[in-house]
């Protein structure tokens, strides 16, 4: 993006400004306006400055129901006189919630009590000194918890693109479930990059996402869908999946003057508040987590991991499909499975790049609850170039990028930041069974288990189990429970 010569001397001054006085650049705007108002001479720092360390927290009380929204800053302001914390509800209307009549420096707290379940509220602190000087922070907004809210172990999104003329895309969509950095709770992006040619006029194609951030039903806060490609596309239909259940569905419509049109101007985002009116989301109920999980689904779970981190990368791409599958499932031991992953480099000649990972997978115990856990036990990368490691740090960046030689230690490191990362992200997806997911499993199982079985699949079993027997003692009936391997 081209900036104009304005732009550059204002960055310019900005930064002298900030070295000389020791501040950050957001921080030497206050410096900047003072010394252009005054006409120049010395820079005197503002009463007032952008607090630091500005963040919101929320949590849910197990006894009453309704969560507590903290809002954390630092003061920096030498002579502040007041600050105001202020809430705004989803319709957007402000107001204040706190008042401190007096200066404060260093941490704050600010703990907003006794919000209903599954609002959205945002925050914003305004600090105030003498002659009128104030700072307002950005905005910072969560969506409260809600007791019994089903948890998460897989969340997908259909669409279904209209079958007309321009009606699909090459470009780069990206696809999110809550609002963005400045939300709590946050993370769950997606970027839609899979081997397949998709998003083309009249394909119709289901999607894993990405589910950092999302631990239950509600902290699923919107569902957007976007380009920054002028190349857009027109949808017909979007459904958004919850553990195999459809939670949300839209339909458009199937002609050039229905069908919803997303580019570099226009997305569809559907709000909290929209998604909430949903009677498919408001009566949802979580099926169990099947006792089996199928290749095809550890395989779209794969695809949307590592094509969301190859998603903006112009040197990787997924193998041609003609030259098979991107990714590829099968068994290693009782415990392992292994995953083959298939990419090129887009440079001269085209290197096959080649990933294999071997993962353990088990059920450990933490305190009342068992949770399902992926461990890389063996990780494995090769092109058929030379040069194949200059090729691989291109899949490491930006998880980590080796400041010194690609061979060495730093590259080891790399490539085992990779393996934990993908590891990482495949157990996000399974953070079942536990307290809030239900795994189809007898009611008696006390201690679960998990295999790998000859098709690459998972298995969940009971490895320890709960029965009782009768005994009848003067006409009452006592239980007695046995445990059972």
């Amino acid at each position: 993006m081209t900036r104009t010569m304005r732009i550059v001397f204002v960055t310019l001054i900005l930064n002298v400004l900030a070295v000389t006085a020791g501040l950050s650049t957001g921080l030497a705007m206050v410096n900047l306006h003072n010394l252009l108002s005054s006409g120049g001479g010395t820079i005197k720092q503002s009463p007032v400055i952008y607090p630091s360390d500005y963040k919101i927290q929320r949590a849910l009380s197990t006894s009453t129901g309704l969560s507590d929204v903290t809002v954390r800053w630092t003061d920096n302001s030498p002579e502040d006189t007041s600050t105001l914390v202020e809430r705004a509800n989803s319709a957007g209307v402000w107001s204040t919630v706190a008042t401190f009549n007096q200066p404060l420096a260093g941490p704050q707290t600010f703990v907003d009590h006794g919000l209903p379940a599954d609002t959205e509220w945002c925050y914003r602190v305004r600090i105030r000194g003498a002659d009128s000087a104030e700072v307002l922070t950005s905005s910072l907004c969560a969506v409260t918890q809600m007791l019994g809210d089903p948890g998460v172990f897989r969340t997908q999104l259909r669409i279904r693109v209209a079958n007309v003329s321009s009606g699909g895309t090459d470009g780069l969509v990206s696809v999110s479930l809550n609002a963005g950095p400045g939300n709590v709770p946050t993370g769950s992006w997606t970027g839609i990059n899979t081997p397949i040619d998709d998003l083309e006029a009249g394909s119709d194609v289901t999607y894993d996402l990405i589910q950092n951030g999302i631990g239950t039903l509600r902290d699923i806060t919107r569902v957007g869908i976007y380009t920054n490609s002028t190349d857009g596309f027109c949808v017909a239909q979007i459904q958004l999946s919850v553990n195999g259940a459809v939670a949300f569905d839209r339909l458009y419509g199937d002609t050039a003057t229905t069908c919803e049109w997303v580019d570099g101007y226009h997305a569809i985002l559907v709000r909290h508040d929209e998604l909430r009116a949903s009677p498919l989301f408001a009566g949802f109920v979580s099926p169990a987590m099947s006792p089996r999980v199928l290749p095809t689904e550890l395989v779209s779970r794969l695809e949307a991991i590592i094509g969301t981190m190859t998603f903006e990368r112009t040197d990787v791409a997924w193998r041609d499909p003609g030259d098979g599958p991107g990714v590829e499932i099968s068994h290693v031991a009782d415990d392992t499975v292994r995953a083959d992953i298939h990419l090129v480099s887009t440079g001269f000649a085209s290197p096959d790049i080649h990933l294999q990972l071997d993962t353990r997978v088990s059920f450990q115990s933490s305190g009342n609850v068992w949770e399902l856990v992926f461990e890389p036990v063996q990780f494995h990368a090769d092109v058929d170039f030379p040069w194949w490691a200059d090729v691989i740090v291109a899949i490491t960046d930006p998880i980590c990028t080796p400041t010194a030689a690609i061979a060495g230690a730093a590259f080891d490191d790399c490539m085992s930041l990779l393996e934990q990362y993908i590891a990482q992200q495949i157990e996000a997806g399974f953070s079942a069974p536990s307290q809030r997911v239900k795994v189809s499993l007898p009611a008696n199982c006390i201690t679960p288990a998990v295999s790998v079985a000859g098709d690459g699949s998972l298995w969940f079993s009971c490895a320890q189990t709960r029965t009782t027997t009768t005994t009848l003692t003067k006409g009452a009936v006592t239980t007695k429970s046995l445990l059972l391997r």
